[in-house]
């Protein structure tokens, strides 16, 4: 088991090796060799299970394919990618891979499968939150609309991709968008934009700024500087025009780009036209044909026909226009038919619709989430108002108990102070009392015998008021008593 993963470990590692081996070539413009090194990665990949490492090979090579002009196999590797990306879970990947489809279609010419390619790859990118990747999707989905003679679509796209690329990190792709939106200025004439924007855009691709490579400077500068020698032949300066297209020939040529240089060909045989040199126009209207169909650049082949249609007529030679001209709308039937413009219509409905269902299903999430606060506030609120209410109701019991307190207190103290007035004025007799008992006269402390009348007046603050009981009446008044006020029934 151990054996069999060093051995994993050390094919991985040799296939790292490759792949850098390879990057190293493509950085120093050897295709061939950068080629050559992922052919072997690849080979390796294919031997190994499949990982995201494999799909980083797939998609490495179709794009070094790509850079070389070999459009369809550069397909080839980059759907297998996509499918080992998705296979897999990779957003990220797939993203990536996506948007290289995207181009390798838009080469071809194949526009419908570009924008599909290009609005998957969208929607990945704007959930994701990647200005840079959103930046560029949008600028080749504008650029696809700008080939389509769909001007205004194209500025909308073009315009939001540059406030896409005004907040990446990533200064290339603003470069691109402001590069492809000054092309569109161009042949809408709006000349004064597009030297605006073609400006920006050639100060954002300065080699000395360190998220610019020297290669994107390069490519940046042959885009603006082919962009600026359209501008100058649209004015009517073809002549100014020549030294613009000649340098961007001279890149492309250097760097091996076959569509680089069918590119430059075209846009020298539109200023040799406008310059009345027909057999110059002739000569690099023909050769940007030939390098158009070799690496199966429909859209150039077919601007280059046209021009070379022109060329002719200009001449002298209708029946060589005519000739010219056919093969041109045969090769626009391949590009585009008469739903075309309404199926990539649909195709940016379709994007649109998706991202206002994302836009949708965010606010309302946010909704909910505000709701959900909203209603933490308000059951907090209504707490706090019961606490209030209770606290409220708690100090006026005691308020309440205090003033009762204090009323008790001043009722059990007047009681005390009227009992104790009550007693002040009591006197009482205790103890044992000595009486005669005969006279019933009481002797007192000091032995003395005294009436009783006295005794307790003395000893009390009660007094005496005498009277004649009916005991003693008859006794002491005989027969008299029976007419005696005094006399009082038993």
């Amino acid at each position: 088991m151990d054996s069999l993963q060093r051995r994993g470990n050390k094919s991985s590692a040799m296939l790292t090796a490759l792949q850098g081996l390879a990057e190293a070539h493509e950085s120093e413009g050897r295709i061939d060799s950068s080629l050559a090194a992922f052919r072997r990665a690849v080979v390796l990949a294919r031997a190994l299970p499949v990982t995201a490492q494999t799909a980083s090979v797939m998609l490495s090579m179709g794009v070094e394919q790509l850079r070389a002009n070999q459009y369809d196999s550069a397909l080839t590797y980059m759907e297998r990618g996509r499918d080992i990306r998705l296979s897999l879970g990779d957003s990220a990947g797939a993203r990536q891979t996506l948007n290289s489809i995207g181009s390798a279609h838009y080469q071809l010419g194949n526009y419908e499968p570009a924008v599909a390619a290009w609005t998957d790859a969208l929607a990945l990118r704007r959930a994701k939150g990647d200005t840079a990747g959103v930046t560029r999707i949008l600028t080749n989905i504008g650029k696809t609309y700008h080939d389509w003679r769909q001007f205004e679509r194209a500025e909308r796209v073009l315009l939001e991709a540059v406030e896409y690329g005004l907040r990446s990190p990533s200064k290339t792709t603003l470069g691109y968008a402001l590069n492809s939106l000054g092309a569109l200025y161009v042949d809408i004439g709006e000349f004064a934009k597009a030297r605006e924007v073609i400006a920006r855009s050639t100060r954002i691709y300065d080699a000395g700024q360190p998220t610019i490579t020297k290669q994107d400077s390069l490519s940046g500068w042959s885009l603006n500087t082919s962009v600026r020698g359209t501008l100058l032949l649209r004015e009517g300066n073809a002549r100014g025009a020549i030294p613009a297209f000649d340098s961007v020939l001279a890149v492309g040529a250097s760097r091996g780009s076959i569509r680089g240089q069918a590119r430059a060909l075209t846009s020298l045989g539109e200023a040799y036209i406008a310059l009345g040199d027909i057999p110059a126009a002739r000569r690099m209207l023909t050769r940007a044909v030939v390098l158009s169909r070799e690496v199966n650049q429909r859209l150039l082949l077919l601007e280059g026909l046209q021009l070379l249609a022109s060329a002719e007529e200009q001449g002298g030679s209708a029946v060589a226009a005519l000739r010219h001209l056919r093969t041109a709308n045969a090769v626009r039937d391949t590009i585009f038919d008469r739903f075309t413009a309404q199926r990539l219509a649909a195709e940016e409905s379709r994007e649109e619709r998706e991202r206002q269902l994302v836009e949708n299903t965010r606010l309302r999430e946010a909704q909910a989430q505000q709701s959900a606060i909203i209603a933490q506030q308000q059951q907090r609120a209504l707490f706090g108002l019961i606490v209030l209410l209770l606290a409220a109701l708690l100090i006026y019991q005691l308020v309440r108990y205090n003033r009762l307190g204090k009323t008790r207190e001043l009722e059990l103290s007047r009681a005390n102070s009227e009992l104790r007035d009550a007693l002040a004025e009591v006197k009482t007799l205790s103890g044992l009392i000595p009486i005669c008992a005969s006279c019933k006269r009481v002797r007192d402390d000091k032995g003395y015998w005294q009436a009783v009348e006295s005794y307790v007046s003395r000893h009390s603050d009660a007094t005496f008021s005498h009277s004649i009981c009916h005991s003693c009446g008859p006794v002491l008044y005989g027969d008299a008593w029976q007419d005696s006020p005094d006399r009082t029934e038993p």
